[in-house]
C-alpha cells in the first residue's frame, strides 16, 4: 500500500501498534526512524490526542530507551493526560456497573455496545479512551429508562435510535435501534438481523453487564465505523478497536456470513480497505478469518483518519448535526463514490426525505 504519510504519523502508527499488541520485545526501546526533535514529538502527541489514542501511545513511549524520549515538559503533559484517561475509565466503569446492577435487580439484562466491552480486548483496558456508555436493554428499553430516572438520572428521548440518560455524571445511551434505519430498507433488514444475533451469556468479569455475541459485534462495529467515516471521519481509535476485536474473536465469527451482510449494505469495500490499513500498520491478524484486504483506497482512508477534522459527534442540536453531516458529505463525496456503493446526492436526499416519509421508523 503506497502512502505518503509523514514522519510524525509513521511514529504514531508504530507506537500505537506496540500499545495494542500483547507482545513485548527489545524493538520497543527504539523507533524505526530514529530520534525525534521536540517539534516532531509535539506533532506525535497532538495527533495521538486527535486520534483518541493519547494514553495508549504514552504507554508505548514509556517503553522507549530514555535517549529516545520526548522533552521533559511534554512528558509531564502527556503523562498527566494519560493518567486522567485511566482514572476516568475506572470512574465510568464503577458507575456503569452500579447502574447495571440496579437494572439486573429488576430483571433487566444489559448488553454493552463498544466501550467497556471493547476495552477488555486491549492489553490494558484502562488506556482505551471512551466517553458514553452505549447499551441495549432489549424489550426493557422503556422500563430501564424509567428505573434509571427513579434512581436520579435525567432523561432525554433524543431521537428514534436511542435515548440519553445522565446518571451521576455518566452519559448513557440506551439503544432502541443500532443503525440509522430511517428511510433505509437495507439498514432495516440488517437491523432485524442484529436483533436476532445479539444474544450472549458471557459477562464482563463477574458483573451484570454482558458482551453481545461476536457475530453481532463484528457487524455493529463495522456499521458504526462506516457511519462515522461517511459523515465525519473515523479516528485511529476505531482502527485499534477493530484490530483488538478481530485478533481476539476471529475464530468465533462466521466470516462468510459477515462478508455477505457487508455486501448487502454496501460496506464491503470499506471493510476491505480498513483491513488493509490495519494489517499493514497495526498488527491485524486475519489468518483463518475469511476477511479480505483491498488497498485501492486504503491509503486515502488512512490519511483521512489521521486528519480527523470534521467532527459531528458532540453537537447537541440534531438539526445542527444534520447540517454538519450534509456539509461533510459534500466536502468528502469521494467516500460515497469510491468506498460506499451509493451516490452522495441520493444519500443527502435520503436524510431529508426520510424525516418526512419515515418520521417514526420501525423494523
Amino acid at each position: 500500500m503506497a502512502t505518503d504519510i509523514n514522519k510524525t504519523y509513521t511514529v504514531l502508527l508504530e507506537l500505537t501498534a506496540r500499545a495494542i499488541s500483547k507482545e513485548r520485545g527489545d524493538k520497543d526501546a527504539t523507533l524505526s526512524c530514529g530520534v525525534l526533535s521536540a517539534e516532531e514529538w509535539r506533532g506525535v502527541y497532538d495527533a495521538a490526542v486527535r486520534g483518541g489514542v493519547c494514553a495508549l501511545v504514552w504507554d508505548a513511549v514509556q517503553r522507549l530507551d530514555k535517549t529516545m524520549w520526548p522533552p521533559r515538559e511534554l512528558r509531564l503533559q502527556w503523562g498527566v493526560g494519560a493518567s486522567v484517561i485511566a482514572s476516568g475509565y475506572e470512574d465510568r466503569k464503577a458507575k456503569i456497573l452500579e447502574l447495571t446492577d440496579r437494572w439486573a435487580e429488576a430483571g433487566i439484562k444489559t448488553y454493552c455496545l463498544k466501550g467497556l466491552a471493547l476495552s477488555q480486548y486491549y492489553p490494558k483496558p484502562e488506556l482505551r479512551e471512551s466517553g458514553d456508555f452505549d447499551c441495549w436493554l432489549g424489550d426493557d428499553f422503556d422500563r430501564g429508562n424509567k428505573l434509571a430516572v427513579s434512581l436520579g438520572a435525567t432523561f432525554d428521548p433524543h431521537d428514534y435510535r436511542h435515548s440519553v440518560l445522565e446518571y451521576k455524571g455518566l452519559k448513557v445511551e440506551t439503544h432502541r435501534y443500532f443503525l440509522a434505519i430511517r428511510g433505509n430498507k437495507r439498514h432495516k433488514h440488517l437491523e432485524r438481523y442484529l436483533h436476532e444475533v445479539i444474544a450472549c451469556d458471557r459477562r464482563i468479569g463477574e458483573s451484570n453487564l454482558y458482551y453481545p455475541s461476536g457475530q453481532f459485534h463484528a457487524m455493529f462495529l463495522t456499521m458504526h465505523a462506516l457511519n462515522h467515516f461517511l459523515y465525519e471521519g473515523i479516528r485511529l481509535r476505531h482502527l485499534c478497536d477493530w484490530v483488538c476485536f478481530v485478533n481476539a474473536e476471529r475464530a468465533n465469527i462466521d466470516w462468510d456470513e459477515f462478508n455477505l451482510r457487508c455486501e448487502q449494505v454496501g460496506a464491503s469495500r470499506f471493510v476491505a480497505a480498513i483491513n488493509a490499513v490495519c494489517a499493514e500498520y497495526l498488527g491485524l491478524d486475519m489468518s483463518g478469518s475469511g476477511l479480505v484486504c483491498d488497498d485501492r483506497v486504503a491509503a486515502r482512508i488512512l490519511r483521512d483518519t489521521l486528519a480527523t477534522g470534521r467532527r459531528v459527534s458532540g453537537i447537541s442540536s440534531l438539526w445542527h448535526q444534520r447540517m454538519s453531516k450534509i456539509r461533510n458529505m459534500v466536502e468528502a463525496r469521494w467516500k460515497f463514490n469510491k468506498v460506499y456503493d451509493r451516490n452522495f446526492l441520493s444519500a443527502i436526499l435520503r436524510l431529508g426525505i426520510g424525516v418526512v416519509t419515515d418520521p417514526r421508523p420501525k423494523i
